[in-house]
């Protein structure tokens, strides 16, 4: 069910991935941490298949990490560096999950 509370929230993780190159969501079950992402990421690729929208928004990709595989922040920095260079990504443009 869309609210004015979800769209809040998907509002303000768009405003905060624009600003920042990684964001943490937490919250408690059910709060819509996932449900969030999901509608963000649907919302700017619909958007991008817009003509005059393209060059605004772009299409974000979900990549999942197994979170028992990052044990130390300095080894995953140098994953996500290698990574954004591989693939020619943006951190605004990946979600990671």
């Amino acid at each position: 069910m869309v609210n004015d509370h979800s769209i809040t929230k998907v509002i303000q993780l768009y405003e905060t991935k624009t600003s920042r190159h990684s964001v943490m969501i937490v919250g408690g079950t059910q709060s819509a941490k996932s449900t969030t992402w999901k509608v963000l990421q649907g919302s700017m690729t619909a958007l991008n298949k817009v003509p005059e929208m393209s060059a605004t928004y772009q299409v974000v990709k979900v990549i999942t990490i197994i979170q028992s595989s990052v044990l130390q922040k300095k080894k995953m920095f140098i994953y996500l560096k290698v990574f954004y260079l591989k693939k020619r990504l943006t951190p605004f443009n990946c979600l990671w999950v």
